[in-house]
């Protein structure tokens, strides 16, 4: 009894030391593009004219929770989920149309750094480790069916990213912004199980190594957030 007492103080004692500096916020990204492409080509000696759209969606995620340590730096924990999806059309073709869509669920420990431009304004650069879950989907057509092809991995990530920043607008409302145009990224990912024309097989021992770094052109890339300081 005594022991469950002073586990409950010394809790107590924790949670009105941080309680100033401990935070719950979320982060949302979201882009796209769509093209029009125009192609000739020629059949049986006669001219083809090929018109092909291509789109492609992306959407993310990721609640935070985390404790600012001081002035200078701060930790948290990322779950998260993002959806993107790409389709291209081709029409007057033979060829048929394909839809690919990637589902990630990831968990990452973060960690912050920040450096004052103004009173209220603070560069943040950041630094996480993900653990995800992928599974990537191909739809096409062939012989005027549909079918489906799907691909389920594990990765493990490193990541830094350059150009973050953060509004203090109050006390207790900051809000964040990633820009998504400097990065380093190191990826290792391993396949686990395909499924290719109706049948499900395990993955043969197969991994994919990534790195990449400079300007990120992808719009989705970019992300806002807001967080709340207790």
């Amino acid at each position: 009894m005594k022991k469950t007492l002073l586990i409950a103080f010394f809790a107590l004692i924790a949670g009105e030391t941080f309680a100033q500096k401990v935070y719950l916020g979320t982060a949302l990204n979201l882009g796209g593009q769509r093209t029009t492409e125009k192609d000739v080509d020629y059949e049986n000696n006669r001219k083809a004219t090929f018109t092909t759209k291509e789109g492609n969606f992306a959407f993310g995620i990721s609640p935070e929770v985390g404790v600012i340590i001081n002035n200078k730096f701060s930790v948290g924990f990322q779950l998260g989920a993002s959806l993107a999806v790409s389709k291209d059309e081709t029409i007057d073709s033979e060829y048929g149309d394909y839809k690919s869509r990637q589902r990630i669920f990831y968990f990452s420990p973060t960690a912050s750094y920040y450096a004052g431009i103004t009173e209220k304004l603070y560069w943040t650069p950041r630094f996480d480790v993900a653990f995800s879950l992928i599974k990537n989907t191909r739809e096409y057509r062939e012989d005027k069916k549909s079918i489906e092809n799907w691909e389920k991995d594990f990765g493990v990530g490193f990541g830094f990213d350059f150009a973050n920043f953060e509004y203090r607008a109050t006390d207790h409302i900051y809000i964040n912004a990633g820009l998504g145009i400097g990065h380093i990224v190191f990826a290792h990912v391993k396949p686990k199980k395909y499924n290719y024309d109706g049948h499900e097989v395990d993955a043969d021992d197969e991994s994919v190594n990534v790195f990449s770094w400079g300007i990120n052109d992808n719009i989705s890339s970019v992300s806002f957030g807001v967080k709340y300081i207790f």
